[in-house]
């Protein structure tokens, strides 16, 4: 298993094509105290297969929820307006020059401290815009502040 979450995102990315990773989710995978990085590398293995369904531009037949739901994650559809609006940089990444809002996420561990729980945040682009259609990783480890934090 990996020994930190950055190995996580680090083996992620260099196995799974399905997924396309920033330079912030390396780097907030490198501030993340979570202890169970072999759970990191999981979700992101399920996020993967996701990925693949959501290659297909006709679609898969359901929505991103259930998808993720039926490959056992646990699956937050977006942030609060309100969290988005009080701390928009922690809800945005950079790819390829291209500004990425995140929102859609993946919650991971329970308890209260960044040892026990993770998030992984995503930005989900449909192909219309100027980047490829696909699930975008942009932040993983710390759980982003919001309305409860």
């Amino acid at each position: 298993p990996p020994a930190t979450v950055l190995e996580a995102v680090e083996r992620a990315a260099e196995r799974f094509g399905y997924l396309t990773f920033t330079r912030s989710a390396f780097e907030s995978a490198a501030d993340s105290p979570f202890r169970r990085p072999a759970d990191i590398l999981d979700a992101l293995e399920r996020l993967d297969r996701l990925g693949a369904l959501y290659a297909d531009p006709s679609g898969f037949g359901t929505s991103l929820t259930e998808a993720a739901t039926s490959l056992g994650l646990t699956w937050r559809a977006d942030v609060s307006e309100l969290a988005r609006n009080r701390h928009p940089d922690r809800y945005t990444a950079i790819h390829d020059g291209a500004r990425l809002d995140l929102g859609p996420h993946v919650a991971i561990g329970s308890g209260s401290g960044a040892g026990f729980i993770a998030r992984i945040y995503l930005h989900v682009a449909d192909g219309s815009g100027d980047l490829p259609r696909g699930l975008y990783v942009g932040h993983v480890g710390r759980h982003l502040p919001d309305t409860t934090t």
